[in-house]
């Protein structure tokens, strides 16, 4: 039993193998959801051993957060980053997590942080809040974090996708229909795979600027490269209703 593995004698012992002991322990403790065993686990780790440490300030991180702490969270993130850049994805870690617990507030204030490293960190900030954004149905900020998304990676076409399905959900049918439209001219069908709403959303695009020639001709792809898409039956009763 872990109550039994956490009571063995030795715990409190300090040494390179007893800092992993508690660092494990306190993830299981954080995972069961009592934080405040997990805490004192994590507080009890040995900070000379740097294989670990790391990955203990990010737990306290996350613990921080909940507790609403964000600013004390960011600054444990920052000095984490500061001894290995590659601890700056601490930040959407941290961000998804409180995704899924449905903290979003919390989320976006971990997103936004990337900004401030810049590159490929701050893509990904504004990919994580575009996201975030669209799905909370918030489209016009959706779309601004997409268009910096695509201000930083113009060559992506999946990013430009999203800024198009973002486009199309605010109701600037053109605009979406011309994003669409050079991703088609771009001839890179594996967009429909990474996000499947691109060939059902250039068909609505399509209807809704009247282009019933294009909207076929793409129901037509959607059905032969993915038969079993769920919007199919949606987007074919559009199609039907055009002259």
């Amino acid at each position: 039993m872990l109550e039994d593995w956490l009571r063995r004698p030795g715990q409190e012992v300090w040494g390179r193998g007893n800092a992993w002991d508690q660092f494990w322990a306190g993830e299981h403790l954080l995972m069961a959801g009592d934080v405040e065993a997990a805490r004192q686990r994590f507080a009890a780790v040995d900070p000379s051993v740097r294989e670990v440490a790391p990955y203990v300030a990010l737990y306290q991180a996350m613990i921080q957060a909940g507790a609403g702490d964000f600013r004390g969270a960011s600054w444990r993130l920052g000095q984490l980053a500061a001894i290995d850049p590659e601890f700056v994805r601490g930040y959407s870690t941290l961000g998804r997590a409180f995704e899924r617990m449905g903290k979003l507030d919390e989320a976006a204030f971990l997103y936004r942080q990337l900004g401030a490293y810049g590159g490929q960190w701050a893509a990904d900030g504004h990919y994580e809040l575009g996201k975030l954004y669209f799905n909370q149905g918030d489209f016009d900020r959706a779309a601004e974090h997409y268009a910096q998304l695509v201000a930083h990676k113009p060559k992506a076409n999946i990013h430009r996708s999203y800024l198009a399905d973002a486009r199309l959900a605010q109701g600037r049918d053109r605009e979406a229909f011309s994003l669409y439209r050079e991703l088609w001219r771009a001839d890179d069908l594996r967009l429909q795979f990474f996000n499947r709403n691109y060939l059902p959303n250039f068909i609505r695009a399509s209807h809704a600027v009247g282009d019933g020639a294009r909207a076929r001709e793409l129901l037509e792809v959607l059905e032969r490269v993915d038969p079993d898409n769920q919007q199919s039956t949606a987007v074919r009763a559009l199609v039907s209703s055009m002259p």
